[in-house]
């Protein structure tokens, strides 16, 4: 894998999605929109995304969403993972 290439692509994508509503973001909970995405990066590697959101604490409250990406080789085994906490108000939890 690509390290600073994946790196870029899960950065990007983590971009548009803190740009997404709390209740849109629900939406990648418990497999109801667990989204898998297959993404060619500029080298030609293929890259496998999956997004999914699930409770940090308690129902309906905090949403933690997570974002990995790997490629067909031993890293799916152990992808890239970045993370955001957002509240039901909209905030971003643990940020400065």
């Amino acid at each position: 894998m690509n390290i600073p290439e994946a790196t870029g692509i899960l950065s990007e994508k983590i971009k548009l999605l803190r740009n997404l509503s709390y209740s849109t973001l629900l939406e990648y909970q418990d497999c109801k929109k667990h989204e898998s995405l297959e993404i060619t990066g500029m080298s030609g590697v293929k890259y496998y995304v999956e997004i999914q959101s699930f409770w940090d604490d308690k129902p309906n409250e905090n949403l933690r969403v997570m974002v990995e990406i790997y490629d067909s080789g031993i890293r799916s085994l152990a992808p890239l993972t970045k993370t955001f906490i957002i509240s039901p108000s909209g905030s971003f939890c643990g940020e400065p």
